[in-house]
């Protein structure tokens, strides 16, 4: 069984409602319990019939989008599968079937295994055959960020757990609407040598993964160039987004708008629920590589911490170096009132950065973009922050 109280998810929120109302029934009838009022049977309603998620997305009308998957030879319910598929079978190849596949340094810039890849934690991959369960055992990690998240090949969220540590969960087949799941773990990191060492050796090898069933030869990767075409399609709608809000749900009858979760999956695939992190995300028509650039930032209502992380027009790193600004990194530099500033450019741009004493991003690439994170957001507060305009730096 799945511990209720640990793991958000629309089916546990609906077992929990009947538990209530299970239990406020026998609150009510207290100890005297009396005998049922005698009705005569009444004609009723037929019951309407949920929609599968085959059908919703069948339904999904692409006919006003900017941009529409089916002139590129994909329905939506192709592209959101043919995404899935090209991870899958990525992290298969490295073994990550029924099994966590860690990445024991931060992204690399030449790794483009995912787009946007975060920098503000180590990530552990895999790949679970649901058909006969599932169970996870994560170790204590003390007060370090750690969290776990299942998505299904709909894009959907099975499950996500914030504070993850220390426990081990177990999931049944019908928890799952897809045979296949995507999963991860993100063990945060301060980015030093030292503490990534920590998570390597003494962290990462306690992650462990039980599957019922063991059998992955029907997955098959996707034509890649034709995805990759399509892809690149959607991220120049991505870039005019003002930020991912509403793109990710742990129930496809919940999803309003399926042109922008789709944008967003192209340029931000594997994002967490709004409960857990937010990502606005910010690109600058225009942007010329290694020309100096600031912006200024008010205070981020976050519980946890925040970062920025700058990529490329393909939503991939640019750089190994200088390619986050992070309040949780010993170099962060930061105002006492929360605010914070950064100097974007070439390393010339660097200089200035560091003449004023703020935070420096290397953008050495024409068209880059960032995405900022806040990890355990105040929702509401995080919904009205103004993200600043990016400006050259005046002379």
């Amino acid at each position: 069984m799945i511990n209720l109280n640990l793991i958000k998810t629309k089916k546990n929120v609906m077992r929990l409602f009947g538990v209530l109302l299970v239990s406020t029934f026998l609150v009510a009838c207290g100890e005297q319990a009396q005998e049922p009022a005698v009705q005569e049977p009444t004609a009723q309603e037929p019951v309407a019939q949920e929609q599968t998620a085959d059908e919703i997305l069948a339904a999904v009308d692409t006919s006003d989008w900017k941009v529409r998957p089916e002139d590129y030879g994909f329905t939506v319910q192709e592209y959101l599968h043919a995404e899935h598929d090209l991870f899958m079978s990525n992290m298969l190849g490295r073994g990550a079937g029924n099994n966590f596949f860690h990445f024991t340094e931060l992204v690399d810039k030449d790794d483009t295994w995912v787009v946007s890849p975060a920098l503000d934690h180590l990530y552990s991959v895999f790949v679970i055959d649901t058909r006969e369960g599932v169970g996870i055992t994560l170790p204590d990690v003390g007060d370090r960020f750690l969290s776990l998240h299942l998505q299904d090949a709909n894009h959907i969220f099975v499950a996500y757990l914030f504070d993850a540590g220390g426990q081990t969960v177990h999931f049944e087949a019908e928890d799952f609407d897809t045979p296949f799941v995507i999963g991860g773990v993100r063990t945060g990191t301060i980015g030093t040598p030292e503490d990534i060492r920590h998570i390597v050796e003494e962290l990462q090898p306690q992650y462990k993964i039980e599957a019922g069933s063991n059998d992955f030869s029907s997955i098959e990767a996707p034509d890649v160039e034709e995805v990759l075409k399509l892809r690149a399609a959607l991220v120049a709608e991505y870039d005019k987004l003002p930020d991912t809000y509403g793109t990710v749900s742990y129930d496809i009858r919940d999803v309003t708008d399926w042109e922008k979760k789709i944008y967003t999956i192209a340029g931000a695939w594997g994002l967490s629920p709004e409960d857990t992190a937010m990502y606005p995300a910010y690109a600058l028509p225009g942007a010329k590589g290694n020309q100096c650039y600031e912006g200024s930032y008010p205070p981020i209502p976050s519980r946890e911490y925040f970062s920025i992380t700058v990529y490329g027009q393909d939503k991939y790193l640019m750089s190994n170096e200088h390619n986050v600004v992070s309040s949780r990194r010993p170099n962060f530099k930061g105002n006492t009132d929360g605010s914070f500033s950064v100097v974007y450019g070439g390393m010339d741009c660097k200089e200035i950065a560091d003449e004023r004493d703020v935070n420096f991003l290397y953008t050495p690439e024409d068209n880059w973009s960032f995405l900022m994170r806040n990890y355990a957001p105040e929702v509401e507060a995080m919904k009205r922050y103004e993200m600043p305009e990016i400006k050259p730096v005046a002379d």
